[in-house]
């Protein structure tokens, strides 16, 4: 990769970074464990919510994956919507075979809207599964690239910069935040 690609690649990862992160500049004391969500929580008034037919494309997308089916999420605390969403997405995942692990967010402000960071340029297939899946979810789903490298550079700049960790086995994260306005 040249270096004028890897320095496009690095700014569309810091400007898809920013609309995921918030702006609290407290370091990241760590992500919280979520215990799993309910699958019989509430429906939340003016939610985002997931069609029946985007349902079915996800499982699609998902379901045709046969090989690493284990998905992380990371998500705002103590936001009903946000909690049902999660709930309803983890859910496809879950019908379609797959290990989901969920983490709340610790010391982060998450931007809203519905992002996939994703460990490397170069992912392994099943992750393409995993993106295919959420833009057939209908929530205008983002995804990022070479976000692990990132993440390390941010770190080396400054310490206390309150990015999403990801842990060595993570090929991926779907990040949840609040619903995005308007």
């Amino acid at each position: 990769m040249s270096m004028s690609m890897r320095c496009r690649s690095l700014l569309l990862v810091a400007v898809i970074l920013a609309a995921a992160c918030g702006g609290s500049e407290a370091p990241p004391a760590g992500p919280a464990k979520s215990p799993a969500p309910s699958p019989a929580a509430a429906p939340v008034a003016d939610g985002r919510t997931i069609s029946d037919s985007a349902k079915a494309a996800m499982t699609e997308a998902l379901g045709a994956e046969q090989t690493k089916k284990r998905a992380w999420f990371y998500s705002q605390p103590a936001n009903p919507e946000v909690n049902a969403l999660l709930t309803s997405i983890q859910g496809v995942f879950r019908d379609s075979g797959w290990e989901v692990t969920g983490e709340t967010a610790s010391g982060i402000s998450l931007k809203p809207g519905v992002m996939t960071l994703i460990a490397e340029e170069q992912y392994p297939p099943y992750v393409e599964a995993v993106v295919k899946a959420l833009e057939a979810s209908g929530l205008d789903a983002k995804s990022a690239s070479g976000y692990r490298a990132y993440y390390v550079e941010k770190r080396k700049e400054n310490p206390n910069w309150p990015g999403i960790p990801l842990k060595d086995d993570q090929d991926f994260v779907i990040v949840i935040g609040p619903k995005p306005a308007g």
